[in-house]
């Protein structure tokens, strides 16, 4: 149902604009707080400053995520455009193929089509 609803070419720039501004953050986040060297094993643990207050510490998290979301949906986004397609046709040649070996009872009828596909 939802799927109908196509929004506005503005409206998609805006939420990407959005997006990439709280994914900044997401980054400037991590590297204020030192988690890269957590991540690429510099230190053994991540330090959290518990001094600031619990929500602070929930929204820069949360933040963090973000950015991870976001590199990832965007790579997915990227690798859709490259494809341009080509897994689809592989399959839609595969499973044509396989319709027309199993279409004649015949062996030597089903080799040759199957040759004749690749």
């Amino acid at each position: 149902m939802t799927s109908k609803i196509k929004p506005d070419k503005a409206v998609c720039i805006i939420w990407t604009t959005d997006f990439s501004c709280v994914a900044a953050a997401g980054l400037w986040s991590l590297i204020k707080n030192g988690v890269t060297y957590y991540l690429f094993f510099r230190t053994l643990f991540a330090f959290f400053d518990c001094s600031k207050p619990g929500i602070a510490v929930f929204l820069e998290n949360t933040v963090m995520l973000f950015l991870f979301v976001f590199a990832g949906a965007n790579t997915v986004r990227i690798i859709k455009v490259t494809d341009n397609g080509r897994e689809k046709k592989k399959l839609r040649n595969y499973y044509q193929g396989r319709r027309l070996m199993y279409a004649d009872t015949d062996n030597t009828r089903r080799k040759s089509v199957t040759a004749a596909r690749l």
